[in-house]
Parts: structure tokens; sequence; C-alpha cells
């Protein structure tokens, strides 16, 4: 599309192209770019990988799926054509003040820090006659600057496929998407900005910590990074003071996801893995059960309240949940040891017998 654009340009300095058909070759190009994003799934959006969850005790690592979630964007929930036309616009509003200055970059977005809006919102009329602004320079400057007109209108139409008009974006913005030199004069004055922003980039959990500051209210952002936190806690964890203090610091994220959106299982349940590093065994399990409240046939919750019930001494419990685990996968030998000892711990040496031999069964070795 721009090697057409600009062949369009160079062709009309030499008289070869007149100027109507330039313009109707630009429109033609701004058609193509909507019909081209009609084909991207709205439930798969190819520009956003899919995030990884952590790696559950089984040793299987699982993925979430590449449908949209509330949290990552607001407008996957019932919403009207002028919701969706409002928020878009604030979406598009945000890149554009990101362009002029990009004073607060963001790992992420989504619920609460953008939310959908409508036409009651003064940011989205701010937007709009930004965009039309921009929209008459294109069109003013078309005879006498055509460089001018093509890279606004070239601005225009890319920027609106990440506006959530023709496909959701994950996070709601995507300025990771839109970000770039506008000339040599901002280069130099954004190269300070930019060097600033490098220092935030020494590891993953440096650059979210950074930006939490600004994204308390998302969600997502607290989940993330109280995942990637805990992580990186871990890898060097001795229950040492300061080790403490890190863990209490995930959590700290973890609730506040929780807070935001209480009803996303996966915040309770990492908040509930964040718990028992710390041995808090009780509010390990009551995070779990919200969590299983949620989702009642996940079966990493059902996993997770198996194992703290007996660590609690609940057997008749754990083997509940063990049962519910194996209704609907005898793949983890673990579940069957946990039920088989949680029945002798109770007496039903015959319960406990049925749960060793079926585990037997399947795994002899």
């Amino acid at each position: 599309l721009g090697i057409l654009l600009f062949a369009i340009l160079a062709m009309s300095k030499i008289k070869l192209v007149k100027l109507k058909k330039i313009y109707a070759a630009v429109w033609l190009c701004i058609v193509f770019v909507f019909i081209g994003s009609t084909y991207v799934n709205q439930e798969e959006p190819f520009y956003f990988n899919s995030i990884e969850k952590l790696e559950n005790d089984e040793g299987q690592r699982l993925k979430e799926g590449r449908k949209l979630e509330f949290v990552e964007n607001t407008l996957v929930a019932q919403h009207s054509f002028e919701e969706r036309l409002a928020t878009g616009l604030v979406v598009m509003g945000t890149y554009l003040k990101l362009m002029i200055f990009p004073k607060e970059l963001s790992f992420y977005y989504g619920y609460s820090k953008i939310v959908t809006t409508n036409f009651k919102d003064y940011k989205v009329w701010i937007s709009l006659i930004s965009y039309l602004l921009l929209f008459y320079c294109a069109i003013y400057f078309f005879k006498k600057q055509p460089l001018i007109s093509i890279g606004a209108i070239w601005f225009i139409s890319c920027i609106l496929l990440f506006s959530n008009f023709p496909v959701l974006v994950a996070g709601m913005v995507g300025e990771r998407l839109a970000i770039e030199v506008l000339s040599v004069l901002l280069l130099l004055v954004f190269s300070l900005r930019t060097f600033a922003r490098n220092e935030k980039w020494e590891s993953t959990t440096i650059l979210m910590t950074n930006d939490i500051e600004h994204l308390q209210n998302s969600g997502q952002a607290n989940y993330l990074l109280g995942v990637h936190s805990i992580k990186e806690s871990l890898k060097s964890y001795k229950g040492t003071k300061e080790d403490f203090n890190k863990i209490n610091l995930s959590i700290k994220y973890f609730k506040r996801a929780v807070e935001i959106e209480p009803k996303h299982y996966n915040f309770h349940l990492f908040l509930g893995k964040a718990y028992l590093v710390l041995e808090e065994n009780e509010l390990a399990k009551q995070s779990f059960e919200m969590a299983d409240n949620l989702e009642p046939k996940a079966l990493m919750s059902l996993f997770e309240l198996a194992k703290i019930n007996f660590t609690l001494n609940n057997y008749k419990q754990s083997i509940d949940y063990s049962r519910s685990y194996l209704q609907q996968n005898t793949d983890n030998p673990i579940v069957y040891e946990l039920a088989a000892f949680g029945a002798y711990y109770i007496d039903d040496f015959e319960l406990a017998t049925s749960f060793a031999t079926e585990g037997l069964n399947k795994y002899p070795e």
C-alpha cells in the first residue's frame, strides 16, 4: 500500500496521472484497508500473541485462548453502535496524544484503564474534532502539498485498524502498534524520552513496575505484573525477609486485580498460588474457592483445592475435589494419591484401596 501511494505521488510529479485520479486511488487504498480488516477474526487478533499461564503442578504449560476477555477489552460485552464508535474515538484520541508527546507509555491498558464510553464523554469530542481537522488538512493540501495529504490519510486509515472499529484490540489501546517518528525534529526531541524509556526495559518486571504507577485501574496489568514478579522472585526464593516482602508485593498486585474485576478466574487462582508461597493456607483456600465458584469444572482450581484441603486436614473435602477432578481428567497420579491418603486418614480403608488400585492400574510404575 505504501509503495502504491508513493508511486502515485511520483507519477503525479511527471504529469502522468491527473490529480482526480490520484484522489480516487487514495480512497481506493482506504477502502482496501477496511475490506482487508473484515477478514480478521475479532476473537483471534492476529497482532497480539496469547499470554502464557504459569506452569501448573503437572508440568504442563497451559495457554490462554485467543478469545478476548472483558478485562482485555470491555467491548466484548454487549454494547451499542454508539458506544463502540465513541470508545473507538477515545482510543484514537489516545494514539494521537501519544504521538504528540508519549508521556505515559504503557505495557498494557485494558479494563478499567480504558472502558466502554459514549458521546457524553468530552474526550470523544476532542478526538473527533482533532481527526476532522486532520482530515480537513488532507483535503486542503491535496493539490498544494499532496505528500502532506497522503501522510494524513495514511495515518488515519492505518490507525483505524487499531481503534476497535473493525477489530477488537487486546488491551483496547495498542500504542506499541502506533508510535512512529514523524520527522527528524521529532526524532531529536523524542530521543531524550526514548533514552529515559529504555532504562525501564532492563527487565519485564522493571518495565511493568514502572508503568503500574499510571495503570492502577487496569486489572489485567496488575495481574500480569503479579505473575511476572512472583515468577522472578521464586527463581531465587530462600525464605528471607526480602523474599517475603517481594511475594507480598506480588500479592498486592493480584489483590488489586481482584478488586477491579472480582469475576475473573485467573486473578483468584494466582492470588491463591501466591498465598501458598507464604504458607497462608487458609487465605489460599479462600482464593481457590472463589476461582472454583466462577468456573466449577476448571481443573487447576480443583487440583489446588484437593491439595490445600489435604494440607489443612480437611480430608473429606480433599476427596470430593479429587473426585470432581478425576471425573474430567485421569492423567494426574497425584490426585489418586491425595484421594487414597485422604480416605486412609478418615479410616475408610475400602475407599482408600479403591483409589490406590485405580491409580496403580493407570500408573503401575
